[in-house]
């Protein structure tokens, strides 16, 4: 079974950096919200990451953060914070700052991250949009 500090080190470095090599090559990701699921570290990389940090929004800063690990799973919560710039779930770039409350609950192996869920208010969001 794989320690705390080691199931830390390997979750902060995608839970801080987006490091995509802390996650296993057939990861499974599940949008919770949404019920979206991904599989593999290309799909993540062009699901979630590029939405929230890039595609959709930007700047994607968390205002505070807390994370949480134990023998095989990691938790970070945040309050994000990204202004709109491309289309998201069909609205067009609207320019406004949103927020939301953020979890993502990992389940780490031996080396890499096998499987996350992410945890979001995507109506909050989606109003947030449509002001």
């Amino acid at each position: 079974m794989t320690t705390a500090q080691r199931v830390q080190e390997i979750a902060e470095a995608y839970f801080r950096g987006h490091d995509l090599q802390a996650l296993a090559p057939d990861v499974v990701s599940l949008d919770v919200p949404t019920g979206k699921q991904r599989q593999g570290r290309d799909a993540v990389a062009d699901g979630m990451l590029a939405d929230f940090w890039g595609r959709a929004f930007e700047g994607g800063g968390g205002i505070s953060r807390a994370s949480y690990a134990a023998d095989g799973t990691a938790v970070m919560e945040f309050d994000y914070v990204g202004r709109h710039v491309g289309t998201y779930h069909g609205i067009e770039a609207t320019g406004r700052t949103v927020t939301a409350k953020v979890c993502i609950v990992v389940t780490v192996g031996e080396e890499h991250i096998e499987r996350e869920h992410l945890y979001y208010p995507l109506a909050h969001l989606l109003e947030q949009l449509r002001g």
